[in-house]
């Protein structure tokens, strides 16, 4: 039994179809038609009918974004057949997460050095905030007009500064930072 099949982008076969017949006319094929002498089998997932040299042959359809295994970027794929080397369907699960041996790993060193360049800018963060509020209270003491409540509050600065110098030194850094608490502030839990 014939099948007629309309020819899509890239040489794919969509259909069956069956064509109407116009009165006094019979059945037109449209252009992009061809006829073949048996139906096709459904096609499986991810796969498609494509007619290559006048022969219906089944090629693996990837279209559509895919990631390199390299950088684990996304781009898109515009071709049929199946996916060249350096290129995967599988999304990477997070940035630090590398392709090995036909899938995705974790890269718990990556993971660790990123967690710690964000703690130690946060860190730096709050030491600016105290060496912004150390400047005028060591300016009284430096200048001998310091109160006792000032004296007290560089002290308190001062301490809280070395703590935060120090959070490289806590169990569990960089993915655990227990922060002290600025001076006037109640403590973290």
């Amino acid at each position: 039994m014939n099948a007629i099949y309309l020819m899509g982008q890239a040489g794919i076969l969509s259909g069956p179809f069956t064509l109407a017949v116009v009165p006094g006319i019979g059945c037109q094929m449209p252009d992009n038609a061809v006829e073949l002498p048996q139906v096709l089998e459904p096609p499986a997932v991810s796969f498609v009918w494509v007619l290559l040299e006048g022969v219906p042959v089944l090629l693996a359809d990837h279209r559509g974004p895919v990631y390199s295994t390299a950088t684990g970027e996304a781009e898109q794929f515009d071709e049929l057949g199946e996916l060249p080397e350096g290129l995967t369907l599988d999304p990477p699960p997070s940035p630090f997460h590398v392709w090995v041996s036909g899938a995705w790993a974790l890269d718990s060193a990556a993971q660790t050095q990123a967690k710690a360049i964000e703690v130690l800018a946060e860190r730096d963060s709050r030491l600016r905030t105290a060496a912004i509020r150390i400047a005028p209270l060591q300016d009284a003491q430096e200048l001998g007009e310091a109160t006792a409540e000032e004296a007290a509050a560089l002290l308190k600065w001062k301490r809280y500064r070395i703590d935060l110098n120090r959070i490289e030194q806590q169990v569990g850094y960089p993915q655990s930072v227990a922060w002290p608490s600025p001076p006037g502030l109640p403590e973290a839990s």
